[in-house]
């Protein structure tokens, strides 16, 4: 079996080793493959049986939604990270899932093909704790979990006599949570640890203990604290998966109380509480009163028990759990197009092309190893001087499906139109010079709008890359919209008319490029043309239109990619003229998109339509004059230009490196919520 994990943890930890490689060596080989948790690795094509540990598999990528595999998130703050169970839902039916946690278990409710297992050290290879020697604490700053007055109060309420403290953070932990102690707590003596690469080493440390601080507040399966219940140490935790699978406050250990600050945190929608800052993560306010009262021998002697039944629990399911890794997962029902066709209708790529020398050789392979096969391109040439022009007259001479045509350089959306005029297929694809397109990416879209007759566009999320086809993850999340879609950025849906045209005119675009769409001939021909009179806007203007009267069948597979560099005409609409044309192309076109559709426009609050537009404009018109007289002067001028703001403007708040933000009620959500419940939005 191929288990694909971080190179961190496999260079760093043994968990994985001691969780499931060595107690599953009689039954099953296992071999670890690093990967970067970004680049989606090419899947087995041999069948084999494959797995991810920690964070999730690629979960847009086409191949590896269709691949069969298992997904083992052994550390909890992978499921912190995405704790809406659409989520979840919206993982393919064909990825099993290995839950460690009650918390993960909980979130993979309902899925079809979920193993729950909690893991245990087997006692019987730790040594007992030594009680009659001093009380001797030990704790690892992993990722702050505590300050030194925690330490300072914890030391004095337990009667610690030894302190082992280790202060080295994990990656990326705001360095604020970092501190050294000096070499006494009071009556404490504090000695320094430090990370030990021989396991032996660790092993001879922690014979030390009697009492264990755990690290982190998501342990997942944490090797420190269950090597401390195995051999009987008193086990101190913080309230989260996985330590309440384990603890029992009072009866087995302790789980600190959670403070009000801490809740607020750990409650917001993705749990990332290694993000929020230099604060600890357990505050100072504990009931240091009531843990003078505990018997932490019992405490201790108590754990050890719990793990001896744990482990023969755990020992018995081995042979299972290597069995469910190998079985392989039902393929799951699709929402595309499945059964036979009269002929698979002609798809046209239209390609307007200028000068695309660095791209060309890749863009015309992405077209011609399409498995869709029935595929014409168009090519529309405005002049290339650069050579491109070359390789596609080669590519052309090679395979007569491609076709060139030169026409006089007018500009982008000119080009977009004429390729599509000289097309013919029933389906179009607007395959930009700069970009790519994965394999499927022509059959799958095709596939969904032919199983879908009713929609007259196909959406999917997309890749954005650099110049040298790198993903840019600071770009990830603009894929599918999911500032807007939410949940339904991870589910097939179908979105009716006008969903898209109010996503558009209420908060923002919901597609980056053509290259994640494909449009059928009728909704193009509904639609009309690609319009220069607003520059390089265009295409807002387009699919503003389009998303009025046209319904969109969505996937949720990353196909198309949107190359980002400086010589794309979208790197250069950071300015407010370009937000207030969009602020126009709103204004001027609401009456129409809303005027058969007045129920929902009576539910709109009036400020709304347009409204992140001019945000946007008066921002930048302000950003665009640095010194403050002119700056002052810019302000004023915006607001001539557009008096009505003034009364919006109270109601956001100024960030010095944003501009205004304004609260989700002023620019609708709960408005396109209420879209979604009337029916504008259906699962597939």
């Amino acid at each position: 079996m191929l288990l694909y994990g971080l190179a961190w943890h496999l260079e760093k930890s043994d968990a994985v080793l001691e969780a499931l490689i060595r107690p599953l060596a009689p039954w099953l080989e296992i071999e670890l493959v690093p990967w970067d948790g970004e680049h989606a690795p090419r899947p087995p094509s041999n069948g084999e049986a494959v797995g991810f540990f920690q964070f999730p598999p690629p979960w847009f990528d086409p191949d590896w939604r269709r691949t069969p595999l298992t997904w083992i998130p052994m550390w909890d703050h992978s499921a912190a990270q995405n704790r809406n169970p659409d989520w979840w839902r919206g993982l393919p039916a064909c990825w099993k899932i290995v839950a460690f946690s009650d918390e993960v278990a909980q979130l993979a409710a309902g899925r079809q093909h979920v193993l729950k297992r909690v893991f245990y050290r087997d006692p019987a290879t730790r040594g007992p704790v030594d009680w009659t020697g001093p009380r001797t604490l030990y704790y690892w700053n992993r990722v702050g979990l505590v300050g030194p007055e925690f330490l300072r109060r914890l030391c004095e309420s337990c009667r610690i006599d030894r302190l082992l403290f280790r202060p080295d953070l994990d990656p990326k932990i705001p360095e604020g949570r970092r501190y050294d102690l000096p070499g006494r707590l009071g009556h404490t003596e504090v000695e320094r640890v430090p990370f030990y690469e021989n396991k032996a080493q660790y092993d001879q440390q922690l014979e030390q203990v009697n009492i264990l601080l755990a690290p982190r507040p998501l342990e997942g399966i944490g090797l420190v604290m269950l090597d401390g219940m195995a051999k009987g140490a008193a086990v101190l935790a913080a309230p989260y998966a996985t330590a309440t699978n384990y603890i029992r406050h009072g009866e087995n250990g302790v789980l600190f109380a959670r403070s009000r600050q801490d809740q607020k945190t750990a409650d917001r929608s993705k749990g990332a509480w290694w993000t929020i800052g230099d604060d600890f993560l357990l505050s100072d306010d504990q009931d240091w009163e009531g843990l003078k009262g505990l018997d932490f021998k019992a405490l201790g002697e108590k754990a050890r028990r719990d793990a001896k039944e744990g482990y023969e629990h755990w020992a018995a399911s081995l042979q299972e759990l290597a069995a469910f890794l190998l079985a392989p997962a039902a393929v799951p029902e699709s929402c595309l197009w499945t059964g036979p066709l009269d002929g698979d209708p002609l798809v046209s790529v239209c390609v307007p092309h200028l000068n695309s020398m660095p791209f060309t050789r890749e863009r015309i392979q992405s077209i011609r190893e399409q498995s869709w096969k029935n595929w014409e391109c168009v090519v529309v040439d405005s002049g290339s001087t650069d050579g491109s022009l070359e390789l596609w007259r080669e590519a052309a001479d090679e395979d007569p499906r491609i076709r060139l045509f030169d026409r006089p350089r007018e500009g982008i959306y000119p080009a977009f139109n004429e390729s599509i005029r000289l097309s013919s297929g029933d389906y179009v694809y607007i395959a930009t010079a700069d970009d790519t397109l994965h394999a499927r990416g022509i059959e799958a879209m095709a596939r969904a709008l032919i199983a879908h007759p009713d929609c007259g566009l196909c959406h999917t999320p997309l890749i954005a890359i650099d110049e040298q086809g790198h993903f840019l993850k600071s770009l990830e999340y603009w894929n599918a919209g999911f500032h807007v879609l939410g949940k339904w950025a991870y589910l097939p849906h179908i979105r009716k008319a006008p969903y898209d045209a109010l996503v558009f005119g209420l908060y923002g675009s919901m597609y980056l490029s053509v290259t994640q769409l494909m449009y059928t001939r009728e909704a193009l021909k509904q639609t009309g043309d690609f319009s220069s009179e607003y520059g390089n806007a265009g295409d807002f203007a387009f699919h503003l239109r389009l998303g009025a009267g046209c319904n969109t069948v969505y996937l949720p597979e990353n196909y198309g990619t949107w190359r980002w560099h400086d010589e794309q005409a979208s790197s250069h609409t950071a300015n407010w003229q370009y937000s207030w044309q969009l602020w126009e192309m709103v204004r001027d076109a609401w009456p129409r998109i809303m005027a058969p559709h007045g129920e929902l426009a009576n539910k709109l609050p009036a400020c709304a339509p347009g409204l992140r537009y001019r945000l946007q404009a008066f921002t930048h018109a302000v950003y665009e004059r640095p010194p403050y007289l002119q700056r002052g002067r810019a302000i004023l001028r915006a607001l001539a230009r557009d008096p009505g703001l003034i009364s919006q403007l109270r109601r956001g708040t100024w960030h010095r490196d944003l501009g205004f933000n304004f609260p989700s009620q002023t620019l609708a959500f709960p408005f396109l919520e209420d879209c979604s419940a009337e029916d504008l939005i259906q699962p597939l």
